[in-house]
């Protein structure tokens, strides 16, 4: 599996692609950011590794075939990529002209310790003050989930969650707009069992026999 370690892409790498008028050196970055790629609808986690012009290293998590993917930039943007898979969970993203390593910086610079959060759809059951009820989990982070739950919780309220194919969860309300709330797991999740939790299922089951 890739490493969770995080970073940042240099200075270095943003200066050298920030002219289009001018032919300018193109520098490979290590970056180490967990990102998203979307195959085929699916939303899957990566990580950044390199940067080199509009080609990007990453490593997975998972088996993806080559061919056309979407790569999600920090701020949302989906860009078409191609992905060529190589040998030890890396694969290559080759991006159109439009991209250059400073739309990374946009919002990774300011936010270090930015979650990547997919998008998924687990139908589970809320535990708490002695009450079960169904609940829907929309995004998971390592950190976090955004849940809809038809009981009002209050903010700060410890809850527990127990769905098909995830570990049973304790978290805490952080907000809330009912029936939408942002909770705060207590434990942190790698970045590997994130990945393989939201894998589909198919691919999931191959991951666990390794």
């Amino acid at each position: 599996m890739p490493s969770s370690n995080t970073g940042i892409i240099s200075p270095a790498a943003e200066t050298a692609c920030a002219g289009s008028d001018q032919p300018t050196e193109t520098r490979m970055s290590l970056v180490l950011r967990p990102a998203k790629l979307v195959v085929d609808g699916r939303e899957l986690l990566c990580l950044l590794r390199e940067v080199n012009g509009s080609t990007l290293k990453i490593g997975l998590f998972h088996p993806v075939r080559p061919g056309p993917v979407e790569f999600e930039l920090p701020d949302g943007l989906r860009l078409p990529a191609i992905l060529e898979p190589h040998d030890h969970g890396t694969a290559t993203l080759t991006l159109n002209e439009s991209f250059h390593p400073a739309m990374l910086r946009k919002d990774w610079s300011g936010h270090a310790c930015r979650q990547v959060r997919l998008n998924v759809r687990f139908e589970a059951l809320l535990h708490a003050r002695e009450t079960s009820a169904p609940l829907v989990i929309h995004n998971i982070s390592q950190k976090g989930a955004r849940v809809d739950c038809g009981v009002w919780l209050r903010i700060g309220e410890p809850i527990r969650i127990e769905a098909r194919n995830l570990p049973s969860l304790h978290a805490w309300v952080r907000w809330r707009k009912h029936p939408h709330y942002g909770l705060a797991f207590d434990q942190t999740f790698r970045l590997d069992e994130i990945a393989l939790l939201c894998a589909p299922q198919k691919v999931r089951s191959v991951l666990q026999d390794c």
